[in-house]
């Protein structure tokens, strides 16, 4: 299982690599812990860009945007797929206002939250919670009965309890056990 919940995105980034060279890339889907793009156009070549490496994804704040948001990534995998290669990339130590612009990469349309949202919470009618509440009080209302007049019949002792224990059966947590 992935440590943070990822969110299908589809917005335009850039990936500028150590060497210099920038690839125009998309996002696929998107997390507080990292991002998948698929470099666009023409295979990469495995030389230029392999596992290990480290970057700055430039995400585009619109298609046809000059700078967007930057952040500081390693890339973890690669994988050629047809025309596309797909890159697994993590970001490194963001800030506060690195957060918040992930946030809104991934929140854009606000139907992706909702639906995060709503699958979180399912919707009860006042009526069926308040029955739920009922059953839940009523259950360990007659619970409490039952140990209150379960300890009285029985004088105070657990049940199946002899009233004068053998004192050579008797054993505290403290007292040294015998071999």
């Amino acid at each position: 299982r992935r440590r943070h919940p990822r969110v299908a995105t589809n917005a335009p980034a850039r990936l500028h690599l150590a060497d210099g060279t920038s690839r125009e890339a998309r996002l696929l889907d998107c997390s507080s812990g990292g991002t998948q793009v698929a470099i666009v156009g023409s295979p990469v070549a495995a030389g230029p860009v392999t596992s290990g490496q480290r970057a700055r994804l430039e995400v585009l704040a619109k298609p046809d945007a000059t700078s967007g948001y930057h952040f500081d990534v390693d890339i973890r995998s690669t994988r050629g797929l047809g025309n596309n290669t797909r890159l697994g990339l993590a970001f490194d130590d963001l800030s506060a206002t690195d957060r918040r612009a992930l946030a809104t990469i991934m929140y854009r349309n606000s139907g992706v939250l909702d639906a995060l949202r709503s699958r979180r919470h399912k919707q009860v009618s006042v009526t069926s919670g308040t029955l739920t509440a009922l059953v839940w009080s009523l259950r360990h209302i007659l619970r409490g009965f039952a140990c209150a007049f379960g300890h009285l019949r029985t004088g105070g002792r657990s049940i199946g309890a002899s009233a004068h224990p053998d004192p050579s059966q008797v054993t505290t947590p403290f007292a040294p056990q015998a071999q």
